[in-house]
């Protein structure tokens, strides 16, 4: 890696995210989303193919505890979520060369999924 690489990583915990609104509010707070950000699948693909507040070249979410991932909710909730993160991903994949202020390379996007966490006290 150069001195210009920058790998950003944000740590969500799911046992804080049953809900659909718990989700939104923790990973808006832990990725500092605008205040304007009201939750929701579509402004969370907005937001996430946005990040102008960052200046990366990988990102990485992961999700520990992810057995708790929105369990309150629906499953189909969750596939929704897979989906709109998976859309995110290939976002960032493809180079976007328009110029244009929003031009980017092909950044690394990932979501990784822990299972549990132990709490080493």
């Amino acid at each position: 890696m150069t001195a210009r690489d920058k790998h950003l990583r944000f740590d969500l915990d799911a046992r804080v995210m049953t809900t659909e609104k718990e989700f939104h509010s923790e990973i808006a707070g832990k990725m500092s989303f605008p205040s304007s950000y009201g939750g929701g699948m579509n402004a969370l693909f907005d937001v996430l193919t946005d990040l102008a507040w960052f200046d990366f070249d990988s990102l990485e979410v992961n999700i520990q505890n992810s057995i708790f991932l929105l369990v309150d909710e629906p499953p189909e909730l969750r596939r929704t979520l897979q989906e709109v993160l998976n859309d995110v991903s290939q976002y960032w994949s493809q180079p976007l060369e328009l110029g244009e202020a929003w031009d980017h390379p092909a950044i690394e996007f990932k979501v990784t999924y822990a299972a549990y966490q132990l709490d080493l006290l």
